[in-house]
Order: C-alpha cells, then structure tokens, then sequence
C-alpha cells in the first residue's frame, strides 16, 4: 500500500483533526504573551493589543499560506491518481500545519525583537528616572544645607549648643543620603554600561547605542553633581 492510498482511506478524519488546529493556530506562545505583558507594562495596552494582533496574523498568515500551497500540490498529486479533491485536503491538512510551523517561527522571532526593543526601552527610562532622581535630591540637600549654614552661624553667634548639635546631627544625616545616592546611582551606571557593551555587537545597536551611551553621561554628570553636594556637606561638617 503506497503512501497515497493510506491518506486516501483516512481523509474522512482529516477535516475533524484539523478543525480544531485551524481554531487554536493563530493563538501566541509563550515568548509571545511575554512580549505583549512587556508591551502592556511599557507602553501601554493599546500597543500590547495591536502586537497581539500582528502576532496572530503572522501566524495565520503562515497557516494559510501553508495550506493554500498544500492543497494546490495535493490537488495536483491526486489528480494523477484521479481524486484531485482527497489529495487537495490531504495537502491542505499538511500544508497548513507546516504554514502554521512557520508562522510561528517568524512571530517568535517578531516577539523576541519586541521583547528587546522594549526592555532597552525600560533601560533608557531607568537611566533617565535615576539621573533626574539624583539630581533633584542633591538641589534639595543644597537647599538644605543653605539653611542649615545660617543656622550653625546663628548658633555660634549665641552660643546655641543644643542648636549645633541638632545643625550637627543633621549633616551627618544628609552625608549618609549624599552617600547613598551616589552609590545607587554608580550602580545603575555599571548596569547600563554593561548593556551598552552586550549592545555593541547586536542589530539594535544603531537604534539605542547613542540614547544608551546619553543616559549613562546624563547618570555621570549626576553622580559628580552628588559628590560636590557631598563635599560641601563634609565642609561644613568638618568645621565643628
């Protein structure tokens, strides 16, 4: 018995096989849904939808291709052994699940491209959060520390102890967040740093090398700006 002939005996089974492999085929993997969750929380869930449909129609795309091709070789097989209509369904039962195969692969690689495009997105944002994040505490801790050299001033002048130590006790405080800050932000510099390095050699490099490499000068420029507050702060530390 040829191959053709054992399909042949079983097409009955073929349109109730493959039913509910044409409903479920364009539904997303895994890689996929991760991708949209990851859209959704960056982007929105408007942009999280319209990924979701790009996905089921590369897939489907690959499925019906598969199976318009499939079919039309069967057809042409099985007109040869005078049944044209059992090997047009033979093939598209084939032809779809193969397209379907396919498709797959093509949205996998679309959701892993996703994927990437927003995690540097995310990178970026972090980068740019922690800069304005620094900078704006150090602004306040010098604002602060403006106050708090009027007040030493007044307190030596009347010989205000408790008011000292209170001026004191505060700047030491504020030592320990300028400290903070500053290692946090050094932190976040040497992630990014070693995302730019793995960038380097990717296809993406072109689109976010530059934002990447903005973001970790933005970050530095902070960082210094911190350890001047911080200086200042020990000045006046130094002076009780």
């Amino acid at each position: 018995m040829n191959v053709f002939t054992y399909f042949r005996r079983i097409n009955s089974y073929c349109v109730v096989l493959l039913l509910p492999f044409l409903l479920t085929s364009c539904e997303m993997g895994a890689l996929g849904n991760t991708a949209a969750g990851a859209v959704a929380d960056q982007r929105g869930e408007g942009a999280a939808n319209a990924f979701r449909q790009d996905q089921r129609r590369t897939i489907g795309q690959g499925t019906g291709l598969g199976a318009g091709l499939g079919a039309g070789l069967g057809a042409l097989i099985g007109s040869r052994r005078g049944n044209a209509g059992q090997g047009a369904l033979i093939g598209l039962a084939a032809g779809a699940m193969l397209g379907n195969m396919y498709g797959r692969h093509v949205a996998a690689k679309k959701a892993l491209a996703t994927l990437n495009d927003v995690n540097l997105d995310a990178c970026i944002a972090a980068a740019a959060a922690q800069n304005q994040g620094v900078r704006n505490r150090s602004a306040a801790l010098r604002r602060e520390l403006a106050g708090l050299r009027a007040q030493v001033a007044r307190a030596r002048a009347a010989n205000d102890r408790a008011s000292l130590a209170a001026a004191r006790t505060r700047l030491q405080g504020m030592q320990q967040e300028a400290n903070a800050s500053i290692s946090e932000v050094g932190g976040e510099i040497n992630e990014q740093r070693k995302v730019s390095q793995k960038l380097a050699s990717s296809p993406l490099a072109g689109q976010y090398s530059k934002r990447l490499n903005s973001g970790i000068s933005n970050m530095s420029g902070a960082r210094s700006e911190m350890e001047g507050t911080r200086t200042q702060i020990a000045s006046l530390l130094t002076s009780f």
